[in-house]
């Protein structure tokens, strides 16, 4: 892939721009090296080929009022096709996978309230093919900043960053789960989620489309988008890679038990590294005392190896476990005040 290529990906997972040609402002940001058009036309045969997964709105669930776990449990290998098909039919189940250990099926829940969270639970504890499901509370998200750079898988390797990515950070105020406090939504905003949760316009005014939509004008949309990202409910536009085919061939979900006096520290440390893409602080369970969550992704089983070794020594830890994704049974970005009546 040419570095023109490279750069363009970049650009595209990091943000779409709140302007009324964004994909002019991104040509620009390649010092005028290919067109506006030449940047929709590459977008556009990523979307198709699967390199790119999606180009739509990311939103911080809890400020939209909605509340999100991580779960996992146990479940035999004779049940797992059968308990992910029973996933599936959960929409607010947004990802759910296959790790190397005895909890091996993870996933995330989003759902509107406790009773809603403790109603998809219990349904699926009551289906006789596992046992407890266990779940993790954040406390704190650290870094929630994906970025793949294809053919440069290798690059993760290398020593910290100097910072974490400003859009990996959460904004200011939280509620007393650790999750952050909703924003209150009119009804116009909440039309504008629907639409921005889908895929973005590839066209040269974008914001107009989607004013068409709304019916509205686009310094409206606009005026709408970038009230949203100032008040942390849109975290940004942007583009989704398929890591793999990136050339992250292999990822791990490293949880580690750090003293609480050294937790914060020590997130922060983790969260520098470029090869992290999520980074949590979590409240740890008796059956799973782990407080430190971090999704690492590297080329290859030597590359993972070096990272953990890495990691490590930047955290210190009591303890720790490598959770190598065996499987990706679903990875769906969620549907926001889209509910519908779930089994």
């Amino acid at each position: 892939m040419e570095q023109t290529d490279i750069k363009l990906l970049t650009l595209l997972q990091k943000e779409i721009p709140l302007i009324s040609d964004p994909y002019a402002g991104i040509a620009s940001m390649l010092d005028g090296s290919i067109s506006r058009q030449e940047v929709l036309s590459r977008a556009a045969q990523w979307k198709e080929s699967g390199m790119i997964r999606r180009i739509s709105g990311f939103f911080d669930p809890g400020r939209l009022g909605y509340r999100s776990v991580l779960c996992a449990m146990t479940v035999a290998e004779e049940h797992l096709e059968e308990m992910a098909d029973l996933l599936e039919g959960f929409p607010g189940i947004t990802h759910n996978y296959l790790r190397d250990h005895m909890l091996n099926m993870w996933f995330t829940l989003c759902c509107r309230d406790g009773a809603e969270e403790d109603r998809i639970i219990g349904k699926i504890e009551a289906s006789g093919r596992t046992g407890r499901v266990l779940r993790f509370r954040k406390t704190s998200l650290i870094k929630l900043s994906t970025m793949f750079v294809p053919g440069q898988a290798e690059a993760g390797t290398d020593s910290p960053d100097s910072g974490v990515p400003a859009s990996g950070r959460p904004a200011a105020g939280t509620d007393s789960s650790g999750g952050a406090a909703p924003v209150p939504l009119t009804e116009e905003e909440i039309s504008l989620v629907r639409v921005l949760q889908e895929d973005f316009p590839f066209c040269e005014r974008p914001f107009a489309r989607i004013g068409e939509a709304l019916g509205c004008g686009e310094d409206r949309v606009l005026e709408l988008v970038r009230g949203m990202k100032a008040a942390g409910t849109l975290r940004r536009i942007s583009a989704a890679l398929n890591h793999t085919g990136a050339g992250y061939t292999h990822n791990s979900m490293i949880v580690w038990n750090v003293p609480g006096e050294r937790a914060g520290e020590a997130a922060e440390s983790a969260a520098r590294f470029r090869a992290i893409s999520h980074c949590y602080l979590r409240e740890p369970l008796p059956e799973f005392d782990y407080n430190l969550y971090t999704m690492v992704h590297a080329a290859g089983e030597d590359q993972l190896r070096i990272l953990t070794e890495m990691l490590e020594k930047e955290i210190r830890p009591v303890s720790f476990c490598s959770l190598k994704t065996l499987r990706q049974f679903k990875k769906t970005g969620m549907k926001f005040f889209e509910e519908r009546h779930e089994q």
